[in-house]
């Protein structure tokens, strides 16, 4: 293909003059943006470049990081601080001193559905704070509603922080069970305890140069706070049954959709554990709040779910687009994919009418019920109305109840035996959405011909 004019006159200059960092505005063609990095990769003094995006464009500006750019910048937001970008990517020893691999390492392994997405102001804020937090060793706090993408964002700090070529791990603590998430945090040595038949790293042990989220962190135990604290205060942590004192090289990241500061007025966590854990806050908003980042959403995982099952589904029609942006998502972002994994699935052509996501009617019906419905009683009356109504949307199916509840398949069996919503499963089932052929119930293969 032919260089664009604009590629041409910038790789004039670059062999002209000197210079020790490249700019380029996002406004260029983006095809021209990742030839011109591309280019500038082959030169052997590798200039730094560095992208200047506006909030429409950041998933292409991760995807410029992906080809060899070291840094982007959110024009209307970071712009005050671009004389410092630029100085960190211009004198950066330790990156220098291994061939300049940090910009790939924090893009290695982002598949489709797994990077930052959105186009709204809101999401353009929360990545900006994200991007300053990855530059500094200091625990973030990530806050949102289940399935927002907490774990998304987690490892893009990751990503773009100077860990990025270090491991990633991340533990729920919700589905471990308490008597063994000690173990599961800092590892336990042979003969600790019961069963404990050879020696175990723990996750602190794994994430040692890189990252560790500490997903659901409300969860997690008052009398374990305290050897939580130690790591974040003191740096340091033991092994169940060890004597050894290891020294801490993991930065934590802690995620939950409930409020701490509630649950430290309550009693239920420690004060001075939060305080260290929320240096840096970022909160995620819920889908329903950025509605405008939806068909960017449906395209990622149009793409994904296509090349996955071996299919072609084609763009949606705008009607469809439509009816998906005034959807609500009490699920958010999880339930949106799954929505779009199923219909591109059941879907008998290559075009998805609403009717494949969801029935139009009864959705504006959902929506007057809820309006409607009486929330008097205790809250175990609120809960299994509220846990019969999710299961009713989404057909009885219980993995799709589940992430949406934000809880996990087990919690959801108890709590169904516990309200006696046998019948409601059974009801949900028996509707159209109950007839489809849902992720979990397929058979054991990687593609599926139409």
């Amino acid at each position: 293909m032919e260089e664009s004019r604009e590629c041409a006159e910038a790789m004039r200059l670059v062999d002209s003059q000197s210079f020790d960092c490249v700019l380029v505005d996002m406004p260029l063609a983006h095809g021209d943006t990742l030839d011109l990095l591309r280019s500038l990769r082959r030169r052997p003094d590798r200039l730094p470049v560095i992208l200047l995006c506006a909030a429409a464009d950041i998933s292409q500006a991760v995807e410029g990081v992906r080809a060899g750019a070291a840094d982007f910048i959110i024009k209307d937001i970071e712009i005050h601080g671009l004389a410092e970008r630029i100085v960190k990517a211009v004198g950066r020893p330790s990156e220098a001193s291994r061939g300049d691999l940090a910009p790939l390492c924090r893009a290695r392994d982002w598949a489709p559905g797994q990077m930052v997405v959105g186009k709204s102001r809101r999401m353009a804020e929360v990545i900006a704070v994200a991007r300053r937090a990855a530059q500094y060793p200091v625990p973030v706090l990530i806050l949102g509603e289940s399935g927002t993408g907490k774990e998304v964002l987690a490892r893009f700090i990751h990503k773009m922080s100077a860990r990025s070529c270090g491991p990633f791990a991340a533990v729920n603590l919700a589905a471990v069970p308490s008597d063994l998430i000690e173990s599961t945090l800092f590892g336990h040595e042979k003969g600790a305890f019961t069963g404990a038949v050879g020696q175990r790293t723990g996750k602190f042990g794994q994430a040692q140069g890189g990252t560790l989220l500490l997903d659901e962190i409300a969860e997690l135990k008052l009398e374990l706070q305290p050897k939580l604290l130690r790591v974040l205060q003191e740096g340091e942590f033991e092994r169940v049954g060890g004597e050894k004192m290891l020294r801490n090289d993991a930065r934590v990241v802690a995620a939950t959709n409930q409020s701490i500061s509630t649950l430290v007025q309550q009693g239920a966590f420690r004060s001075d554990l939060y305080y260290r854990l929320n240096v840096v806050t970022v909160t995620l908003p819920p889908l329903r709040d950025r509605r405008e980042d939806i068909p960017e959403f449906v395209d990622l995982f149009l793409r994904k779910y296509n090349q996955l099952y071996d299919r072609s589904v084609r763009d949606l029609r705008p009607e469809t687009i439509e009816a998906l942006m005034e959807h609500d998502w009490p699920g958010n972002i999880r339930e949106l994919e799954n929505a779009v994994q199923r219909a591109v699935i059941v879907a008998e052509g290559d075009e998805i009418q609403p009717e494949t996501f969801f029935d139009v009617a009864s959705t504006s019906a959902d929506k007057t019920t809820s309006q409607t419905a009486d929330f008097s009683g205790t809250i175990e009356d609120l809960e299994r109305k509220y846990i019969e109504e999710v299961l009713r949307r989404v057909g009885g199916h219980q993995s799709n109840a589940a992430r949406t509840l934000g809880i996990d398949r087990k919690t959801l069996y108890n709590k169904i035996m516990k309200y006696g919503l046998g019948r409601a499963l059974t009801a949900g089932q028996s509707g159209e959405a109950g007839k489809s052929l849902h992720a979990d119930e397929m058979p054991c293969r990687s593609r599926f011909s139409s």
